[in-house]
């Protein structure tokens, strides 16, 4: 009876422990989500150093990676031994952005925009995972993303910081 008694107090307390650690995780990817539609709300100001997320269009790995990493710096595009294409999402709020084409390796650089390029993003919760939807202006779902990863790096010229956002195209 004593056995039965501590197994089942245990017992009770894996579950507790299961529970609250789930619960926990959800409300890391709530915040997780919160924080990133801070930094895209702050990239909409024009003035910021963060005005911008870049995303290095090597092999136009933009279209054709399953992988992807924004880079919220301006100075992430001044390495050109890096990189010389870059797509440019560019924040008008926290949700609404057009994409921009950028090619800096020639003088003078060159970017290119489409006037039809506005798209919105909307988020999807889904335990203790986070997705973005890009839509496009007539509300058709252009891409999807799976959030793998947000973190801050030091950037090349060792003097600025940016973060960085790592989605998977689902």
């Amino acid at each position: 009876m004593v056995i039965n008694r501590k197994i089942l107090t245990m017992r009770n307390f894996f579950l507790i422990l299961i529970f609250c650690s789930n619960f926990s995780y959800s409300q890391n990817v709530k915040q997780l989500q919160k924080e990133i539609k801070k930094q895209f709300k702050e990239s909409s100001n024009e003035y910021s150093l963060n005005s911008t997320w870049l995303i290095c269009n090597r092999d136009s790995a933009d279209y054709l990676s399953d992988t992807l990493k924004l880079y919220n710096h301006i100075n992430y595009f001044y390495d050109p031994s890096n990189c010389c294409y870059f797509i440019k999402w560019e924040f008008e709020n926290s949700r609404e952005f057009r994409l921009i084409e950028t090619h800096i390796c020639n003088e003078p650089p060159t970017s290119k925009a489409d006037i039809n390029n506005f798209y919105k993003l909307t988020w999807k919760r889904d335990k203790d995972k986070l997705y973005i939807y890009i839509e496009n202006k007539g509300k058709n779902i252009k891409e999807k993303f799976k959030i793998l990863d947000y973190y801050e790096e030091t950037l090349w010229n060792e003097i600025h910081n940016c973060m960085i956002l790592k989605l998977l195209r689902i």
